[in-house]
């Protein structure tokens, strides 16, 4: 059998393009079918193997009514369900695991939803995180989002001005005639 003995992970992918998955399985390096069974809780002859992205490295399993995605690093395999169940904080039997592209990957459930990238060279990364419904109905998607009204409290009526009083006008008058008595001067 022909087989690369590269040491297979994420950080070290040379040679193992053209073999992908195939190699992996066929026992050149760390099998991932103990942690495929183990992740999915199911019989490692129930679940099927898809390569994710060509590198051996990212493997797509699918078994027993579940998916999961398994990464290679460091010569150890992990599983996306285990690590989203941790960040969370659910159970990894409530989480389903979608294959948005070759490398994108999308996990709901417990009313939150993450999308993870993987990367060859760096890991499995969070890209988008949320909190609240993990999918919304046709009726919501469709529907534009529309404030509550506010409440407005009504707005406390202007002080009335001081009536001006008869003196008033007498003072303001004073001042205007004593200029045109000096002026004649």
């Amino acid at each position: 059998m022909l087989c690369n003995k590269t040491r297979l992970d994420s950080r070290n992918l040379i040679g193992i393009t053209t073999f992908g998955i195939a190699a992996i399985v066929a026992g050149c390096g760390p099998s991932p079918k103990p942690k495929a069974a183990q992740a999915l809780a199911c019989s490692k002859d129930q679940i099927t193997y898809e390569d994710a992205d060509r590198s051996g490295a990212a493997v797509i399993i699918t078994g027993c009514g579940k998916k999961d995605i398994l990464t290679l690093d460091n010569g150890k395999w992990g599983s996306l369900r285990e690590r989203a169940a941790f960040e969370m904080t659910c159970g990894a039997g409530e989480l389903e695991v979608t294959a948005i592209e070759s490398t994108v990957f999308g996990v709901t459930g417990c009313n939150r939803k993450i999308v993870y990238k993987w990367s060859p060279y760096v890991g499995v990364v969070v890209q988008t995180a949320s909190d609240g419904p993990a999918t919304a109905s046709p009726a919501q998607e469709a529907a534009p989002a529309v404030p509550a009204p506010t409440p407005v409290a009504p707005e406390p009526a202007p002080a009335a001005a001081p009536e001006p009083t008869a003196a008033a006008p007498a003072a303001a008058a004073a001042p205007a005639s004593k200029a045109k008595a000096k002026s004649k001067k």
